[in-house]
C-alpha cells in the first residue's frame, strides 16, 4: 500500500519536472535561435554599411535599370549594384550586393561570390531621402528580415553615400 502512494506521488512529481524540462529546453532553443540571428544580422548590416558607405549611388536594382530605378517605393531586392568608381582600384567599380539561397553576397563588378549573412529571409532596400528614386538618390534605408526556425528579426538602417 505504501509503495502504490509512493509511485503516485512520484508520478506527480516527475510529470511536473518533466513538463518544467520541457518549458525551459524550447525556450531555451528560442532564445539560442534570437541569438543567432542577432549575430548575423550584425555581421550582415556592419558588412552592408562598411562597404555601402563608400560609393557613389545605385547603378542597377534587381537587373532593371529603367523600371525600378525612378521608383521611390521600397523594393525587396534579390540583386543591387552600386557605384564603386570613387576606389582607387578600377576592378572594384561596381559593388554588387545579392540575396540569393536565403544568403546575402558581395562581390566587385558583375558577381557577388563572397557570402557574410546566413538566415535571410527578405532584403528591402527604400532610397533616402523620402520622395527620391533609386536613380537620384542620396541613400538607401536597408531593411533585413532574418528567420530560422520560425524566429524572426528585422533590423533597418539608413546609409547615406559618401563619395
Amino acid at each position: 500500500m505504501e509503495n502504490i502512494i509512493t509511485l503516485g506521488i512520484m508520478g506527480i512529481i516527475l510529470t511536473i519536472l518533466g513538463n518544467f524540462t520541457l518549458t525551459n529546453i524550447k525556450k531555451y532553443s528560442i532564445a539560442d535561435a534570437e541569438l543567432e540571428l542577432q549575430y548575423h544580422a550584425q555581421i550582415a548590416m556592419n558588412e552592408i554599411v562598411d562597404k555601402v558607405l563608400r560609393t557613389k549611388g545605385i547603378q542597377i536594382a534587381n537587373g532593371k535599370a529603367a523600371v525600378v530605378f525612378y521608383d521611390s517605393n521600397e523594393q525587396k531586392i534579390r540583386k543591387i549594384s552600386f557605384d564603386n568608381s570613387a576606389g582607387a582600384n578600377p576592378s572594384m567599380n561596381t559593388l554588387v550586393i545579392e540575396h540569393k539561397f536565403n544568403s546575402l553576397f558581395y562581390g566587385y563588378g558583375n558577381t557577388a561570390t563572397v557570402v557574410f549573412a546566413n538566415y535571410v529571409h527578405s532584403f528591402i532596400v527604400k532610397p533616402m531621402p523620402l520622395g527620391s528614386s533609386y536613380s537620384d538618390c542620396k541613400g538607401i534605408q536597408i531593411i533585413i528580415v532574418m528567420e530560422i526556425e520560425n524566429v524572426d528579426l528585422v533590423i533597418e538602417n539608413e546609409i547615406y553615400f559618401r563619395n
